[in-house]
């Protein structure tokens, strides 16, 4: 599991219920990893291994899903599969932290150009 602040901002701590003593495993360090973790998303078998988790694929799962059912989490299909990431209010899709974002550029590609 990611070793940066155990700290999430308010408007996702709000969502997470005091931890249910019943659940090994709890949404707070599932949506944790998901804010600071290295990935910019995470199939449930990459959440399993980022938490050390002993827990089942199920158990991780759920408590994936349930981020989800809070407006936390998004997820989506991928080579039978799923992804699930950070709703981030500025992206519309994960980016990665170490990403560099291109001005948009006015010149037509050569492609473009030649297309004329």
């Amino acid at each position: 599991m990611t070793t940066l602040e155990n700290e999430l901002p308010d408007r996702i701590e709000s969502k997470l219920l005091p931890p249910n003593n019943r659940n090994n495993l709890t949404k707070q360090p599932v949506a944790l990893e998901l804010y600071h973790g290295d990935r910019p998303y995470y199939s449930v078998t990459q959440m399993q291994a980022a938490l050390d988790s002993k827990h089942s694929e199920d158990t991780v799962r759920d408590r994936l899903n349930d981020l989800v059912e809070l407006d936390i989490a998004e997820t989506d299909q991928v080579n039978n599969g799923e992804i699930y990431y950070f709703d981030h209010e500025d992206s519309d899709w994960p980016v990665p932290t170490d990403a560099e974002v291109e001005p948009e550029r006015t010149e037509p590609t050569v492609t473009e150009f030649l297309g004329r």
